[in-house]
């Protein structure tokens, strides 16, 4: 399933399994750095705990922030769903406070005259997320090519080889247990919070990337990196808001 950005756990646990497959556009965290959003998404805190010694005590304390501005978003997206008609034309930007880079990235706005689904992707608000996701793009998937060329048998005993093996798929494994960890204490966090349940966009979101699942993952890759379907999460949201009721009719 091709796409320019890498926008949630989903997504990039399925570009990871299809390295040899996937083709790779941008970085979603090079083009909206966690860092360089406003504080309601990206706490100052937050930079504290990722320059630390990323301990589970230090992991914990990352997921509690991200969970307060996960529901201080699935807020501003239930008042979206009434605000949204006020609107002669819908600006995300302004209404999310993000720049128009940000806004391309974190948000997707589909629909038809009578509905609109505006849809947030959390996930990418999370610094972890970022640190695995910006990895993958840049080293992780460009490594995996020069160890492993399309068309050739691989060498075990290149320089490209020993870097990947030694260093690159280690650090790679290293990122995406730190992001699951987060994840899963997020998740027990949110559970059972209705704001945010009302908004959450999960099911869809795994939905869309179930199929890379139906064939195996890359062979050459550690278990670590070929997560179950079933064992991952998203923190994307979503909400459906109706136009004014003169847009409605217009042209009637």
């Amino acid at each position: 399933m091709a796409t320019r950005y890498i926008r949630s756990v989903p997504s990039l646990a399925a570009h990871i399994r299809n390295v040899p497959r996937e083709r790779i556009y941008d970085s979603s965290s090079l083009a909206c750095p966690a860092a360089e959003l406003v504080q309601t998404y990206h706490p100052s805190k937050l930079d504290t705990l990722l320059d630390a010694r990323p301990s589970i005590s230090v992991l914990n304390r990352e997921a509690d922030t991200m969970a307060h501005v996960l529901r201080r978003l699935s807020d501003h997206l239930q008042r979206l769903s009434h605000a949204y008609a006020e609107w002669q034309d819908f600006d995300a930007g302004a209404y999310f406070d993000l720049y128009p880079k940000q806004t391309e990235v974190l948000i997707n706005i589909r629909g038809t005259g009578r509905m609109t689904r505006i849809t947030f992707f959390g996930d990418l608000m999370i610094p972890r997320f970022q640190l695995a996701e910006h990895y993958f793009v840049e080293t992780f998937a460009p490594s995996y090519r020069a160890a492993f060329p399309v068309g050739r048998e691989p060498n075990r005993q290149s320089p490209a080889m020993q870097l990947f093996r030694d260093e690159v798929e280690p650090e790679m494994a290293r990122r995406w247990q730190h992001l699951c960890l987060v994840a899963q204490r997020l998740l027990w966090t949110l559970k059972n919070e209705l704001d945010y349940l009302v908004v959450t966009d999960g099911e869809e979101e795994m939905f869309n990337w179930r199929p890379s699942w139906h064939t195996p993952g890359c062979p050459e890759l550690v278990s670590g990196l070929l997560p179950a379907w079933e064992s991952l999460t998203t923190f994307t949201m979503a909400v459906q808001c109706a136009p004014a009721s003169r847009e409605l009719y217009e042209g009637v």
